[in-house]
């Protein structure tokens, strides 16, 4: 998994750098403007944006020992760009995960759900860290901090949080966490003033209740969830 998603990374830069390419001999095209900088690196095209977009999700936990299954999650938010090498984001997201292991063995005395699919809602802010500039093109890592609210269902749609025949009796837990981003990207500004932004986000879980299974299940620590996400950058005013 972890191969497949430095690849998905290393496509997208290459295609950033290859669309670059062909902007800049375009550009070459026509009469070359005034600069007051005589500086290589370009300065973002606006001091903040609007950010819309798409993302795959996919869970890794009791119920699935890989990261296998995608599914959709959109989000919105805004980017506020800082003077130096600090910009900071904020976002909000709702979207979906599921998994399922009919053949998962657990205690004879245990009854857990073997399937889930879990919609949740997110709001959550970035520290975003700019690593690296060249031309039109930025990488990027940033870390933050989210408040996630989920309800993981049966296959009918039902919830499994009342369901108590899924849990132990004194196992109980609250349909809110926190969780903590990890993220890395690119951010390629686009000659019309508009960005877009392609990057990958390891999340750090605040429970170990996405699949509604905790203390009967067999896997150590907590669900784990990667993103791979394609978002717009829109400049105030487009």
């Amino acid at each position: 998994m972890r191969l497949k998603l430095i690849l998905l990374i290393s496509l997208s830069i290459g295609i950033l750098l290859s669309s670059n390419a062909i902007a800049q001999k375009k550009e070459k095209k026509s009469p070359p403007k005034k600069s007051s900088s005589s500086g290589t690196k370009p300065s973002p095209t606006a001091s903040a944006y609007f950010i819309g977009g798409f993302s795959g999700v996919t869970y890794k936990g009791d119920l699935s020992n890989r990261h296998s299954d995608w599914t959709p999650e959109v989000s919105a938010g805004i980017l506020k760009e800082g003077s130096g090498r600090v910009s900071f984001m904020l976002q909000f997201g709702a979207g979906n995960v599921i998994g399922e292991d009919r053949g998962y063995i657990f205690a004879e005395t245990a009854t857990p759900n073997k399937f889930f699919s879990t919609n949740y809602y997110k709001a959550w802010g970035e520290l975003v860290i700019n690593i690296w500039r060249i031309s039109s093109i930025k990488l990027f890592s940033s870390a933050g901090l989210g408040v996630m609210k989920f309800t993981p269902e049966n296959e009918k749609g039902e919830p499994l949080i009342d369901d108590l025949s899924t849990r132990p009796k004194e196992e109980i837990y609250g349909a809110n966490m926190f969780f903590f981003p990890l993220s890395i990207g690119t951010i390629f500004y686009l000659p019309n003033g508009f960005a877009v932004n392609l990057s990958a986000s390891y999340i750090f879980n605040g429970n170990d209740y996405i699949d509604n299974v905790g203390e009967w299940g067999a896997t150590a620590g907590k669900d784990k969830l990667i993103t791979v996400s394609f978002k717009i950058l829109v400049p105030p005013g487009k």
